[in-house]
């Protein structure tokens, strides 16, 4: 003869309950973009430190952005500790984790590194001071980095060529917006090109020094 057992009956209630919110609850998103709300069962009754919900998205994320469990009241998602989400942090369909840290949720999802790269060429001689390239990220790169050479075939970094000098740039976005890379044709003539990016483009500002010539080649990668 045999007897069944549910897991009610091997474990109080309050150890159940907190057995389950500790391994996650899950519900579907609603509410709409940066406010989802979602309905898990069995319902908490308060927001408790260590407490684990999935959900899938119903939109994406346009920025910082919210929580709120079965009208618990709306928390604030954050990530890397105390960072605000930014534009596509959450996707569309994604399946979300977060877990409460007592005063927000953090977002646990392990997102796979964005990234892009590509090559493009401009004529020293040229008198616009503008190029943007698109790096289809869909969002401002948290690095980028370039590398300008005078030749078709690529040397090595601080290797002249001909009198040309090859450079490179890394890491140009963030604190290192100002920075400039110098071209040079001769002693005398070059431009300097400035970096930054928006969600769309890398854009590359040049000042133009003297009077060089020729093509120059630049190689750039990008990642979010």
């Amino acid at each position: 003869m045999s007897k069944k057992y549910s897991a009610g009956d091997l474990l109080p209630a309050t150890e159940l309950n907190e057995i389950v919110r500790s391994s996650g609850l899950y519900g579907a998103s609603s509410a709409g973009s940066d406010a989802y709300a979602i309905t898990v069962s069995p319902k908490p009754d308060n927001y408790t430190a260590g407490d684990v919900f999935r959900f899938k998205a119903d939109v994406a994320n346009t920025g910082a952005c919210t929580l709120n469990v079965n009208s618990l009241g709306a928390k604030a998602i954050k990530k890397n500790v105390s960072e605000d989400l930014v534009t596509g942090d959450i996707l569309a369909g994604q399946l979300i984790t977060v877990e409460y840290d007592g005063t927000n949720f953090q977002l646990v999802n392990i997102k796979i590194l964005n990234y892009n790269n590509g090559s493009t060429t401009r004529n020293l001689t040229a008198t616009d001071r503008t190029v943007n390239i698109a790096h289809g990220l869909g969002q401002v790169p948290k690095r980028v980095a370039v590398k300008t050479v005078l030749s078709a075939s690529i040397v090595g970094d601080g290797v002249y060529s001909n009198s040309k000098f090859i450079a490179r740039y890394w890491n140009a976005i963030g604190s290192d917006v100002a920075s400039k890379l110098l071209i040079y044709t001769g002693p005398n003539a070059g431009q300097a090109l400035s970096i930054s990016a928006d969600d769309t483009n890398i854009i590359f500002t040049w000042d133009k020094e003297g009077s060089p010539t020729g093509t120059v080649y630049i190689l750039w990668e990008a990642n979010t």
